[in-house]
């Protein structure tokens, strides 16, 4: 099995809503990989919402991805792809 681990920060004002973390935990559930969140002492799967959001994500956290399998790089890669896109337009518009 491959490791990978890469960093984001969480950059936007609400820090992570339900919306963003469902959005991360569908697209981390395509993988066959284990996802991992690490934060502020918590770690969290990336493949739950319930754990996400119990991980109060707020501006300026640091988080630490390891994801852990076959398709590892891959899997941290889109994490951390789309915890990068918290900040974007996108998440606050309601269309």
């Amino acid at each position: 099995m491959a490791i990978a681990e890469t960093k984001s920060a969480i950059v936007n004002d609400y820090g992570v809503l339900a919306r963003q973390a469902m959005y991360l935990v569908y697209h981390a559930n395509k993988f066959q990989s284990e996802i991992f969140l690490e934060s502020n002492g918590k770690t969290a799967t990336a493949k739950s919402i319930n754990a996400i959001m119990a991980m109060e994500l707020k501006e300026g956290d640091e988080v630490k991805i390891i994801a852990d399998g076959s398709d590892a790089q891959e899997a941290a890669a889109k994490a951390k792809e789309i915890i990068d896109s918290f900040d974007d337009e996108v998440w606050w518009s309601n269309e």
